[in-house]
């Protein structure tokens, strides 16, 4: 984690302070931002492994650039991104994990609560439990079977595309179910469960919810999969 760089958009120069002050001792590199052009410009400078922002931001609200991250892959690269407002409702919170916030946090955030979602967040991904029974506790051969699986999660998406275009719930059906097995030995159990969910939507003839259940998953798998892997424009 030491170094990881870690933009915060926030307007409030206390709250600036406040995030600083409670990740001092993780070895982090804030970038502060007061607004989403400095977000963007900070995103533009270098890559970073988490974006954390407020929503009620001067000028822009942080929701464009939660969206701006959404459909600029190369803009997001390999970052997490964590929501932080005092305004956040179900149908909000429903809006924001379509558009691939990782996880949302209401103000005021207690301190703990905001040191454990960041260092989650930083972490690298451990063996999960059934990666250890599956590789017999090998870490080394988890991380080539992880490594293989992350380039996969391209094709994946490609597939899962052209399912959807083609109203193909059949196809998306079987991409859906292989991908429960591996999204859950490699520890993404949150990814896994909407495979898991546009497995049933599927086998129960849903239309519209199976849609929109992918593009939650897509999200998912674009940012598990290596930027350079979405080579032309329509992976983008």
């Amino acid at each position: 984690m030491t170094g990881a760089r870690v933009i915060l958009v926030e307007d409030d120069p206390s709250l600036r302070r406040f995030v600083a002050m409670a990740l001092a001792d993780l070895g982090v590199d804030l970038v502060p931002c007061g607004d989403v052009p400095d977000a963007i410009a900070a995103l533009s400078a270098g890559p970073a492994r988490l974006v954390i922002t407020d929503l009620m931001l001067p000028g822009e609200p942080g929701s464009t650039l939660v969206a701006r991250l959404h459909q600029d892959a190369a803009l997001r690269g390999n970052a997490r991104v964590v929501v932080f407002s005092a305004g956040l409702t179900p149908q909000l919170n429903t809006e924001l994990t379509r558009m691939g916030v990782w996880r949302q946090l209401h103000k005021p955030v207690p301190l703990a609560e905001l040191r454990a979602c960041v260092s989650e967040a930083l972490a690298e991904v451990p063996a999960a439990p059934a990666a250890r029974v599956a590789f017999g506790g090998n870490q080394a051969l988890f991380e080539k079977f992880r490594a293989a699986c992350l380039l996969q999660f391209a094709d994946d998406v490609r597939r899962g595309d052209a399912a959807c275009q083609a109203e193909d719930a059949p196809a998306l059906r079987r991409l859906a179910h292989s991908l429960v097995s591996v999204l859950s030995i490699l520890g993404h159990t949150e990814a896994a469960a909407v495979a898991a969910r546009i497995e049933t939507l599927a086998a129960a003839g849903g239309t519209t919810p199976l849609w929109d259940e992918w593009a939650v998953l897509r999200q998912a798998l674009r940012a598990l999969a290596p930027p350079d892997q979405y080579s032309s424009p329509a992976d983008t």
